[in-house]
């Protein structure tokens, strides 16, 4: 039940995001220096295999702009498998893509098409920052052999105006 820390054949691979920002200086070039433990002589084989990405981002598009990064809760996604299946609260990770401070969201959701349920998040999401949301219960008993959780964000940063 316990991650392999990546050292298992088919595990998964630890991964690593660095915000390195701050560190750049030229817009035309960065170098990047990856430091890795040597493995001792004699203590049988060993290898790296390294992948990277270097992902550059320009200003945001939009001033108000709320994303679903994941959904936590129901997934079969094998990233979620130690919280899944779940009989309780759905979870989602919501993402502030704008260039203002994301202060809430209305969140619809539902199963298999329906958004009859809602709830309104507030908080306090600077650009690219997330937050695990926690949704209100829904009727499980909806469910049948083969469902689809829906969720969907609208109207960012309107609800303190109202």
């Amino acid at each position: 039940i316990f991650d392999r820390a990546g050292w298992c054949p088919g595990a998964f691979a630890d991964t690593y995001d660095w915000d390195i920002t701050e560190f750049v200086t030229d817009a035309d070039s960065i170098e990047l220096d990856y430091g890795m433990t040597q493995y001792a002589v004699g203590s049988g084989e060993g290898n790296y295999r390294v992948s990277a990405q270097l992902i550059q981002y320009g200003s945001p598009n939009f001033e108000n702009n709320a994303a679903i990064a994941d959904v936590l809760a129901p997934s079969n996604h094998d990233l979620h498998n130690r919280y899944n299946p779940v009989c309780n609260n759905p979870k989602i990770l919501i993402k502030n893509n704008g260039s203002a401070t994301l202060n809430s969201v209305n969140v619809e959701y539902g199963i298999n098409g329906d958004y009859s349920y809602t709830h309104q998040w507030t908080g306090e999401l600077d650009f690219l920052e997330t937050e695990e949301v926690s949704l209100p219960v829904i009727n499980w008993q909806e469910f049948t052999e083969e469902n689809v959780i829906n969720v969907r964000l609208s109207t960012p940063n309107t609800f303190e105006n109202e």
